[in-house]
């Protein structure tokens, strides 16, 4: 109810103007909120785009065999449910293997040299990428059928032995028997064997890359196939540990995480638990957030009300008696 004039009075329907108002400011709000979503979500892609230059620019991992633990994640490692970051490479150049980053104190991911992720060497169409650490990059002989590992020369002798079976070793060259490794493994002290010679009869006559899985190191060694470059999708770099955690619930992968659906023993218990952390931290903190800048403005709009108002008093306290 409000007073017009002399005796007279007039009544706003309580469904009438204000609530309409209110009805406007809620729709802008909510409008807003979500124009704002949808910006910062295509930044967001836009920036990862704009570092990797591939496209999508992130991989969810499926499996344990990057871990560097059984049972438990850590920060820094690459873990069953992470987001890795996929950074395109031009060249050669641009990977650093296990060896190279040796000699150099290079790390990532808790171990010497890159991880990268690659496509498997004669896989079918449609399999998921792998993403393993290369450990060294052999050059291949065709007229011999022996390979070349010259980066062994960057790793102490009693690091490493090579076997010719027929003929005395040239160093390191030549290569069509084995290639034994020792002080493997992010923790050091593991030794395992490549068999070139089995390389070579299964059909990977080509330069490329000996791969292992850090957890792998104690577990199965080094990979079965060597890695031709043009099979490279990228390095990693950088990673959003435990989300992709939810992508494997809704859709579980055939050899990996998570069949078993939320709480899965594939991925380790506590990526499960700082997840559901996560989940509920992350909307009570926009909440909050939108909450604390819808009351600072509330609180502006009082401050400009009452400056406002005071403005025609100190008017008349002005004016001449």
């Amino acid at each position: 109810m409000a007073r017009t004039g002399e005796g007279e009075e007039s009544f706003t329907d309580a469904d009438g103007p204000e609530e309409e108002l209110s009805r406007k400011e809620f729709a802008l709000l909510l409008t807003r909120d979500i124009a704002i979503a949808a910006i910062l979500v295509a930044l967001i892609f836009g920036g990862m785009f704009a570092y990797t230059q591939v496209w999508p620019p992130v991989v969810v991992v499926e499996s344990e065999s990057m871990q560097h633990s059984d049972a438990q994640s850590y920060l820094g490692a690459i873990d069953t449910g992470d987001l890795v970051l996929v950074q395109a490479v031009s060249s050669k150049n641009d990977v650093v293997t296990w060896v190279e980053g040796h000699a150099t104190g290079y790390q990532t991911y808790g171990d010497f040299g890159d991880v990268i992720i690659f496509r498997r060497p004669l896989g079918g169409p449609g399999e998921p990428p792998i993403i393993h650490r290369p450990i060294l990059y052999l050059l291949y002989n065709a007229t011999s059928q022996t390979f070349d590992a010259p980066t062994l020369a960057f790793l102490n002798r009693s690091w490493w032995s090579a076997s010719k079976t027929d003929g005395p070793l040239t160093f390191p060259f030549g290569i069509n028997g084995t290639i034994t490794m020792n002080h493997l493994g992010f923790r050091g002290g593991k030794t395992w064997t490549v068999d070139v010679a089995e390389l070579n009869g299964s059909g990977y006559r080509t330069d490329g890359y000996v791969t292992m899985g850090d957890h792998n190191a104690y577990k199965s060694g080094f990979d079965s196939w060597l890695v031709a470059h043009t099979l490279v999708i990228g390095r990693a770099r950088g990673e959003l540990p435990w989300f992709g955690l939810i992508k494997l619930t809704v859709s579980p992968t055939s050899t990996g995480c998570c069949h078993g659906g939320w709480g899965d023993p594939a991925a380790p218990r506590n990526s499960w638990d700082s997840l559901a952390t996560s989940l509920v931290l992350i909307p009570v903190g926009i909440f909050l957030a939108d909450y604390g800048f819808a009351y600072g403005e509330r609180l502006w709009k009082g401050y400009r009300r009452r400056k406002r108002d005071a403005e025609p008093e100190a008017a008349d306290s002005d004016e001449p008696r």
